[in-house]
């Protein structure tokens, strides 16, 4: 009698920390199939409509009621999953590498502006984690016209270094595409007022007639994040009105500016790449592009 208490005991007990294991906070762990970890992966969640990403070691807490549905990363298969588990595999992707023309450079021509004097910052939220901005090609550019670098401005607050990542993406119909070219830039943003220039020559990516977007990946990881409240500037208008709705901003900010032209920039949420409304003027992110022939 005693000894079947005993077990039962410990059958109720076992079943206990299952249950309190299953609904606590929980870490994975995402490597690519070289047995390497991937940096800032994004992972998706089943009926969210944010993403978080990976830290530098490829690993990744996740909150009791996230239940991972896909997990994406530059140069790897998209990995699609029903179920969590505590590490995660994906796979390369093939790439193709097409050879392209040395560049001559003896041309250059800088497309946009950035200017450190301006106070003008955009934030993010975490629902709204890409920003693509359409570049268009010119007649007055070189026939061939590689892409040099890129330079833009960033604003953070004190403490560790904030990542983000610059992408090229393909013109699909005039909406960002496949992603161009092979890699992703990841720059590592001090604290602070600066700016970034990232050499793109080695990569020998070509400015296309139809044109290309730029785009930037907030990274969704805690020590990016900064709690903010934007109540006391909410001032009755509609523009004020939409910070009530935000209580965590994604760090570095990026420089921008007002335009008179027509939106030409998009969101990636959960429902794929979509323009956003603008109140007021609408914006463009500051950047310079060098490009020569």
């Amino acid at each position: 009698m005693i000894k079947n208490m005993k077990k039962l005991f410990l059958l109720l007990s076992l079943c206990t920390s299952f249950i309190l294991y299953a609904q606590e906070d929980s870490e994975v762990s995402i490597q690519s199939n070289m047995i390497k970890p991937i940096p800032y992966a994004k992972v998706y969640f089943e009926g969210k409509d944010y993403y978080k990403n990976t830290d530098k070691k490829g690993r990744l807490k996740l909150k009791k009621d996230e239940k991972i549905s896909k997990i994406s990363a530059t140069g790897f298969e998209d990995f699609f999953t029903s179920e969590n588990q505590k590490e995660y595999v994906l796979k390369s992707k093939e790439i193709n590498i097409q050879i392209a023309a040395v560049p001559k450079n003896n041309q250059q021509i800088t497309i946009g502006r950035t200017d450190k004097k301006s106070t003008r910052y955009v934030y993010t939220s975490s629902k709204y984690l890409s920003w693509a901005e359409y570049i268009p090609f010119n007649k007055s550019y070189p026939e061939v016209a590689f892409i040099k670098s890129v330079k833009f401005l960033t604003s953070s607050t004190r403490g560790k270094n904030k990542p983000i990542i610059l992408k090229f993406y393909r013109n699909d119909n005039g909406k960002p595409g496949e992603l161009y070219g092979s890699m992703e830039y990841i720059v590592e943003c001090k604290p602070g007022n600066r700016i970034y220039e990232v050499d793109i020559e080695e990569s020998r990516l070509i400015l296309p007639k139809d044109g290309l977007y730029i785009g930037f990946d907030w990274i969704n990881i805690p020590s990016n994040l900064r709690k903010v409240d934007f109540t006391k500037y909410a001032n009755g208008n509609k523009m004020d009105e939409k910070l009530k709705t935000i209580d965590e901003i994604v760090e570095p900010a990026l420089l921008y500016e007002t335009t008179d032209n027509e939106i030409n920039y998009y969101h990636l949420t959960s429902r794929g790449w979509t323009r956003p409304n603008a109140i007021g003027k609408p914006l463009k992110i500051s950047f310079e592009m060098i490009i020569s022939d």
